[in-house]
């Protein structure tokens, strides 16, 4: 983050890292708690957490739909988290095996889909993704007077947006980064309550002195631990 904050506070394999503002930023962990099982709580859990936690909380037990074509990590947290709020159903729509998957034992419906013709529409749509053109089909995917909740990174300086069709179909929309300090307030005592665990979504760990060679290998999510 260095370019944005002009500060260096260190990097994901850094021996030592800065934490600003550390008294307000730092959660502490539950007792009995695993930090590999948990390596995720204040970054990809909390992002799929924030995606449908406040939506559900408005609509108590809505559908949701997750929409996975990229960030599977993520996606697959918001279903985790959908199916511990007491979310009516979660579909998981996705044209990755490994994630439909995971989805399925998670207790998500899994559907295979290739995001041409919309199956149906939810009152909660989550776009989790990189695909410019997959979001406009989670978009298409979302109830009237729904809530469209994006989680996505797309790299292009511009995305189309078809703002009249949200407009006129009265759809809310979100975006923008987690606030994951005020998010692991809800998220840390359902975890210490056992209502939400992390560990299901199963990391691939791998050692520090192997970070070099398998840091860019196929995971859904990737955890570095040291002995």
């Amino acid at each position: 983050m260095q370019p944005l904050s002009s500060v260096e506070y260190g990097g994901m394999l850094s021996d030592r890292v800065l934490v600003p503002h550390a008294e307000a930023m730092l959660a502490r962990l539950p007792g009995n708690a695993d930090p590999v099982a948990l390596a995720s709580v204040s970054d990809n859990l909390a992002d799929g957490f924030r995606s449908v936690a406040p939506h559900l909380r408005d609509q108590p037990r809505a559908d949701v739909l997750i929409v996975c074509h990229g960030a599977r990590s993520i996606a697959l947290y918001a279903a985790l988290a959908a199916i511990a709020l007491g979310a009516g159903s979660v579909t998981f729509e996705s044209d990755d095996e490994t994630a439909l998957a995971v989805a399925a034992a998670l207790g998500a419906t899994s559907t295979h889909s290739d995001f041409g013709r919309r199956a149906s529409r939810w009152p909660i749509v989550v776009d989790c993704g990189t695909r410019p053109e997959v979001f406009l089909h989670a978009l298409d995917s979302t109830e009237s007077e729904g809530v469209l909740h994006s989680v996505s990174y797309y790299a292009e300086p511009f995305t189309s947006m078809p703002l009249g069709k949200l407009y006129t179909r009265g759809i809310r929309f979100f975006t923008g980064r987690v606030h994951s300090a005020a998010t692991l307030r809800q998220v840390m005592p359902m975890i210490a309550d056992g209502a939400l665990l992390p560990a299901l979504v199963t990391p691939t760990v791998i050692d520090w002195d192997d970070a070099p060679s398998h840091y860019l290998d196929p995971a859904i999510k990737l955890v570095v631990t040291r002995t």
